[in-house]
């Protein structure tokens, strides 16, 4: 996360000065990471984690919500509809 945020403010202050980007090479450790996680991807445990998480996850979105804007968060409730007094 360190090495994340280092390099977005990097490219921040460069975008902001209206200079070339220049980040540092990536570290051997990196690339060695990318390596084992792209041979990890297609191999068969990959494959049986992600049927594991199909499985875990089958049926929670199935149910169908009558009115979807009650599930947003509010600060508070809801108000009381106005009426409209006429005389």
């Amino acid at each position: 996360m360190v090495l994340w945020s280092r390099d977005l403010s990097a490219f921040y202050r460069s975008l902001v000065r209206g200079e070339p980007c220049r980040l540092d090479e990536l570290e051997a450790q990196s690339l060695g990471y990318a390596a084992w996680q792209r041979g990890f991807e297609a191999g068969p445990a990959a494959a049986a984690q992600l049927a594991w998480w199909r499985g875990y996850l089958a049926g929670l979105f199935e149910e169908e919500i009558a009115d979807p804007m009650s599930m947003i968060p509010t600060r508070r409730p809801p108000s009381r509809p106005r009426r409209c007094r006429t005389r």
